[in-house]
This record gives structure tokens, sequence and C-alpha cells, in this order.
């Protein structure tokens, strides 16, 4: 047997017998991504450029796309300058599409799978059809399917919310209740906005006729807890002059229509403080009390037409101010003799209606010292001395107020 020599030379490997022996090429690789996102509905857009950037060791390549496990959502396709390329996306569709991509170089074949994802986003409610005017019963309620007006593409669940609806509203899911208590009319521009927490979209504007109903409704009565309040003393009252307190009509409620109403008092607690009586519709009072002061309770039974009462309490505020004291009795002259003391009693010339106390003093006192405790007052002379303290007068105050009385003199005798 004879050996056999290799000869390593440029080009090839040399046999001993001078043939040439050629190594085979190396296989094609084709390095594409695994995969490429966009956003639902998102416009045709190019997921790479050229993708002959991932293909090596192939001479002359043609790229393909050879299969697509979901082209309606999406399609996958190459042009001229074998760009990636993704068009015609559902709409409002999301998910993934398994595209195949095949490279060929005239000897070899390679195939890659890439996956195009589309993600979801979330789309704004939408108004489906316009809601239409409708109308009702005073009294009764009616019920709407907001299902039937409104969607959403991601099947969110919708909150509600209703504007300038006079009529009471409650919602529960997609169900709008609306309720008349009473009262008749048209009930315009009426909206809805429906809602999924990060778009929102409004209803158009529709009306809801109220149409009256027969029967009678009961009537009420609600007045405040005090309906007025007045100063002590108060001339415009005081000179029994009639006063308005309130209108009692605005102070009921009655959903019938073209109702009247007739007031009475049932119950006065003090009228000789204030009196208080009705005029036709109106709450009045009169004859206020000079010096008094405190509160007049009254209960006032409403009747419509049709017989329904209903009563209700308030009360009038008589509040006190301070009055002056009064000189109610004049003050003597006065007899003393020196070295002694004289007393006067200040509650003997002198009253306060509203029970204050009172201080007093002598004005234009000379030769003399004084002193007031508990409303007596004790005049000192000057040691020793005597003859008339002329031109006095006693001031008594409250504090905030006071009155003079009449002139007196003291006169001192040995």
């Amino acid at each position: 047997m004879k050996n056999l020599i290799l000869t390593v030379a440029a080009g090839g490997i040399i046999t001993s017998c001078g043939s040439k022996i050629v190594p085979p090429d190396p296989e094609i690789e084709f390095l594409l991504p695994a995969s490429y996102t966009l956003n639902e509905d998102s416009p045709t857009t190019t997921l790479d450029s050229d993708l002959l950037q991932y293909v090596e060791n192939a001479d002359n390549p043609i790229i393909s796309i050879i299969n697509q496990s979901n082209p309606q959502l999406v399609t996958a396709f190459l042009n001229g300058a074998y760009d990636l390329i993704a068009k015609d996306l559902e709409a409002d569709g999301n998910g993934e599409n398994k595209v195949t991509v095949q490279v060929k170089d005239g000897t070899e074949t390679v195939q890659k799978e890439t996956t195009v994802y589309v993600d979801p986003v979330n789309d704004a409610p939408t108004l489906t059809k316009d809601i239409p005017d409708t109308s009702m019963t005073e009294r009764t309620y009616i019920m709407i399917d907001l299902s039937n007006y409104f969607s959403d593409i991601d099947d969110e669940n919708l909150t509600y919310s209703v504007y300038d609806s006079p009529l009471a509203t409650f919602i529960d899911g997609d169900n709008l209740k609306i309720v008349s208590d009473g009262g008749f009319g048209v009930m315009q521009d009426i909206y809805i906005e429906a809602s999924d927490g990060e778009y929102s979209v409004f209803s158009n504007k529709f009306d809801i006729t109220v149409n009256p109903a027969s029967g009678n409704w009961p009537v009420s009565i609600d007045l405040p807890d005090i309906v007025g309040t007045i100063q002590e003393d108060d001339p415009n009252i005081t000179n029994n002059s009639a006063i308005l307190i309130a209108n009692l009509d605005d102070y009921v409620s009655d959903n019938d229509v073209n109702e009247t109403f007739t007031y009475e008092i049932t119950y006065q607690s003090w009228p000789n403080l204030i009196n208080i009586y009705i005029d036709g519709k109106k709450l009045m009072m009169e004859n206020l009390h000079e010096n008094w002061f405190g509160e007049n309770s009254v209960e006032i039974k409403v009747t419509d037409s049709g017989g329904d009462t209903s009563t209700d309490y308030t009360k009038l505020v008589v509040e006190a101010v301070n009055d002056a004291p009064h000189n109610y009795s004049s003050v003597p002259n006065f007899n003393m003799n020196a070295n002694n003391n004289l007393t006067i009693n200040g509650r003997d010339y002198f009253s306060d209606i509203d029970g204050d106390t009172l201080d007093y003093v002598i004005k234009n006192l000379v030769n003399a010292t004084q002193s007031e405790t508990n409303n007596i007052i004790t005049v000192t002379p000057t040691p020793e001395w005597t003859g008339t303290i002329s031109d006095l007068y006693i001031e008594a105050s409250d504090g905030e107020y006071s009155v003079q009385g009449n002139n007196f003199y003291i006169q001192v005798n040995p």
C-alpha cells in the first residue's frame, strides 16, 4: 500500500497525485429578531429595515415571507428593500401573528419565525346612537338601559353621570332610573356622560316630558326653627304697627296643580309678649309688650284645596336690650346736724326695669364726703362745718346708661 501525501496549498488541499480538494461553502445564517411589537390601531408601520443585515454566508440571497399565522390581525410584507412592514391592522384588534421568513441563495434555503405582537390600548367609549326624547307621568318612574346607547370596544365596565336633570336619578350598572316626585312640564337638555375611568363620552341632550297625574298630593309646610328676631322695645312694633314676618307660601310644598292654601294659627305660647296673627298668606306681628323679652312659639296649620293639612312650629324671638335707669320719685331736701352722717337710699328714687345693680353719686357735693354701698349713699360733712350745700343732684348708672334726679340741698345745722 502506498502512502498518501497531502500538501496544503493556497486555494485548497493538493494530494500526492496532484488533485485539488475544495472545502464546502459555510451554511447560510439568518439572525432574524424573535419578535416585533406595535400598538393596536397603529398605522402602517416599518418594523425593521433591510432584513439582509441579518443574513450571513449567502450569495445573492432572496428573502420572502412564506407563512403568517394571523394575517387578519396584521399583515406583514417585504418591500423591494427588504424592509419588514406591518399594515392593514384589524381595527381595535390585539394579539400576535407568527411570520415565517425564508432566505434562499440558489443552493441553500433557511427559514426563521418571528412574532409580531399587537398590544392592546384603551379605547374611549362611544355613543352608538342618540338618546331619544321621552315622557312619563308625575309620581312615577321610567327605566333607561344605557347599554343601548353607549359601548366600549374593550368591554370595560362603564360608569355614568347624569347632568342638568331636575328629576331624581339613580344608576345601577347600565340601568338609569328617573323618578318624578311631582310637578309636571318639559325637563329640557338632560345629558349623560359615560366613562371607562380614563376616557369619557357625552350623549346628546334630550328632553323628558312629565305629564300631570290625577289625584291629590299631600301638602307639607316646613317652617324655619326661628322665623324672625326682633329687639325688645322696637318702636315700629310697640307703636301697634303691624309688621310682616314671612310669606307662608314660601314654606309650603304640594305637587298638585293649581292648589290654593289657607292658614291658621292653632297655638301661641306667649301672645302677651307679642301677638302673631295671619293675614291671608302673610304671617304678621303686632303689639310688642314694652320692656319684655323672650320668645313666642306658634303652631301653624296649612290646608290645601283638596282638604289635606300639615302643621309645623316656629318661633319669634324678642331679644333683651339694656334699658336706662328710671328716676321715678323726686329726691327731697335734707336737714342734719353737724358731726353726724346722712344716709340716702337710692332705691327710694331710682329703679331699673332690667334689674341691673345701680351705682349712685351725688353731684356738686362740697364740704362733705360720700360713699355708696348696696344702694345706700352715706354723706359725712366736714367736722364742725355748718351751712347749706345746694344745687345737688343724684346720678344713677347701670354701667351703660345713667339718669339724673332733681336738684335738692342738704342743710347742716349746728
